[in-house]
């Protein structure tokens, strides 16, 4: 799914999100335009949608994002900016959020660990719409040197961090772009400023943590 900057704020846009406001901001084109080239609101949001204006599209959404934001930038950032997705939303939509965050920042990038054969079955059983990459995939996270003589002593320019997501783990997903943290059933994957897993046990599950109040 595409994200929007809107006053420099990003916008992530989950399957939900996504769907609500494309049906708003055609719906708002079409009753502006409905005498246009494309008579029948039916073809103009086929055109929009599977054309080649598929591109005014997105224009057409982030229009919307803007006059919502100069509306009321409080109530903009509750509702479009910040998220907090829980159960199969969560586990759908991570891969997704993964990806954006990785081409917002330039910090990480998403792997495909299946072989041909787990592809192809993928593929037939339509599971790469929700699942691009599979179920389980990788984000390797760039990490620079500690200290930087080792950059010289050691001839070391950095290393990657390579993140083994279960996306049938994930149960939660809270925050926004910038900013966020992707819960599983065994640790937490805090992605923002400070980048860290935090491991779950016995002792520390249910506990809120204090770099975890602004998103619980």
């Amino acid at each position: 799914m595409p994200y929007f900057i809107i006053n420099k704020q990003p916008v992530f846009l989950f399957r939900q999100r996504y769907a609500a406001l494309e049906v708003e901001a055609l719906k708002n084109e079409i009753a502006r335009d409905n005498a246009s080239k494309w008579t029948k609101p039916e073809n103009y949001i086929g055109s929009l949608i599977i054309g080649p204006d598929s591109r005014e599209k997105e224009t057409l959404m982030h229009n919307v994002l803007e006059r919502k934001f100069k509306s009321d930038p409080k109530d903009f950032y509750a509702k479009w900016v910040s998220f907090d997705l829980r159960g199969a939303e969560a586990s759908l939509d991570v891969w997704d959020l993964l990806f954006d965050y990785c081409h917002l920042h330039g910090y990480a990038f998403l792997s495909d660990l299946r072989n041909i054969q787990d592809k192809i079955l993928d593929s037939y059983a339509g599971e790469e719409y929700y699942y691009p990459m599979g179920k389980v995939f990788s984000l390797n996270h760039f990490v620079k040197p500690a200290k930087w003589r080792w950059r010289l002593t050691h001839k070391m320019k950095g290393r990657t961090v390579r993140i083994i997501i279960d996306a049938g783990r994930v149960n939660r997903m809270v925050g926004d772009l910038n900013d966020f943290v992707v819960h599983t059933g065994t640790c937490l994957l805090f992605c923002g400023a400070d980048f860290g897993i935090l491991p779950l046990n016995s002792s520390n599950r249910g506990q809120q943590f204090p770099f975890e109040n602004e998103f619980i």
